[in-house]
């Protein structure tokens, strides 16, 4: 049934209703097979809010859990994370060698949420003993509020 050996997902996304919309912020769709390694896209938003991601497998590759998350996030840790996701049944595969999803929809909700966690900050400091005396030499390690660099 395969079109030349290949299997063909197209995610789109829509962000078209999100207040603080840029489209300069990149998401990432992470497919996660049941046996095997996961496939990740990064989607690039039109300035409509509308972007897509496109899968090519080799051979149907059964049941897939896409996870959708900001661009600049470990695809290692995002399997449980709670984020946006779609599953796609293995039964998906024996009607069509290429399947398109139904718009994944991006609320206001999770595009704040994925900007907050993705801001950037600047330590801009130097530093000192106790008694005033600058320590040089020194590896400075900043965490965040889970212990995560």
């Amino acid at each position: 049934m395969a079109n030349g050996d290949r299997f063909l997902l197209e995610v789109p996304l829509d962000a078209s209703q999100v207040l603080n919309f840029h489209p300069a912020f990149q998401v990432k769709v992470v497919a996660y097979p049941i046996y095997g390694e996961a496939h990740e896209r990064i989607v690039n938003f039109s300035v409509t809010g509308r972007g897509s991601a496109l899968f090519n497998f080799s051979q149907a590759p059964g049941s897939l859990k896409l996870a959708i998350w900001p661009e600049t996030v470990s695809t290692a840790g995002l399997r449980n994370v709670q984020t946006i996701s779609v599953d796609v049944p293995a039964s998906s595969w024996l009607k069509a060698w290429e399947i398109k999803l139904p718009e994944v929809v991006i609320t206001d909700y999770y595009w704040n949420w994925w900007l907050h966690l993705t801001r950037k900050f600047t330590v801009d400091r130097r530093p000192i003993c106790g008694d005033g005396i600058p320590v040089f030499a020194t590896r400075i390690a900043v965490y965040d509020g889970d212990g995560q660099w």
